[in-house]
């Protein structure tokens, strides 16, 4: 466990630092898996991203729509190669019964929450924003109830943008 969450935590911080370096301000940030368990993604929102994007939209309900959506971002994916070699020393969900896989994949995002919770009290979510003012998460694509009690769990729940997420994104 404690080496893939090190091994997280190390391409996290690489990565992370990098995007939140850019000037801009985030407001979302979330590190997925699929159910399958495939090496995690970051995938990210700012305020100035999503400015950009909503202009190509003519319906407002459209932008809102997107202004959750990791796979609507330019960042979907941000630095995949730093996170692909994540989880290889793990059994495939192919070759494990249901049950196993149930534990396995629960130790996958016990280890990708664990890794986001170091590297948040390092401060690397406080980079050009105040921490509060932005949403991470961590859970699966599709976001389901887990993703949802692993977000509440890493953030305040009292913050503006917390409220918002569990507004119009939660599951």
């Amino acid at each position: 466990f404690d080496i893939i969450v090190s091994e997280i935590v190390s391409a996290l911080r690489e990565v992370l630092t990098e995007l939140f370096n850019n000037n801009e301000k985030f407001y979302y940030c979330t590190f997925l898996t699929t159910g399958e368990g495939l090496p995690p993604l970051i995938s990210a929102w700012s305020e100035e991203t999503l400015d950009k994007v909503v202009n190509l939209y003519k319906n407002a309900d459209e932008s809102l729509a997107i202004k959750w959506s990791y796979a609507d971002s330019p960042y979907y994916a941000f630095r995949y190669e730093k996170f692909s070699h994540i989880f290889s020393s793990r059994p495939s969900w192919n070759i494990l019964n249901e049950k196993e896989w149930e534990k396995e994949f629960l130790f996958r995002l016990k280890a990708m929450e664990t890794a986001v919770r170091l590297v948040d009290k390092e401060g690397i979510f406080s980079i050009n924003h105040s921490r509060d003012d932005i949403c991470v998460e961590v859970g699966t694509m599709p976001p389901d109830k887990l993703t949802t009690e692993i977000t509440r769990r890493l953030n305040n729940p009292d913050s503006l943008i917390m409220k918002e997420y569990m507004a119009e994104a939660a599951e």
